[in-house]
């Protein structure tokens, strides 16, 4: 069960659930995706396999249980939280003077002393 609910979270949070994004991404169609989802194909180890690879998720992520954190690596090494990936899709809306002008208020509001 761990492989259908991960594949659930990485839909949502890494293509905003849009399945014909994530299909886009792993090389499939978006009606192979559908039966995964629905649960009329089982999601086996080549397919997980094959959707890590492509995502550049670590070997066996979806296979892990929910003690992940809500967490979506994007990369080996660096993962990102719901929340995260959320403010990410509100900066690559903004223009460049909204960027400038959230960071000029943003900035003395940071404590980067412990960094």
């Amino acid at each position: 069960m761990a492989r259908r609910e991960n594949f659930v979270v990485l839909i949502k949070t890494r293509f905003d659930g849009n399945q014909a994004d994530f299909a886009r991404a792993i090389s499939r169609s978006s009606s192979v995706v559908w039966q995964y989802l629905s649960g009329h194909r089982d999601i086996g180890e080549k397919f997980a396999r094959h959707v890590e690879s492509k995502l550049h998720l670590p070997v066996g992520w979806l296979d892990k249980g929910s003690d992940k954190d809500s967490e979506v690596p994007v990369s080996d090494n660096v993962a990102v939280t719901p929340d995260e990936v959320q403010m990410l899709k509100i900066w690559r809306s903004m223009d460049s003077v909204a960027h400038k002008s959230w960071l000029y208020w943003l900035m003395p509001q940071m404590d980067l002393s412990n960094n």
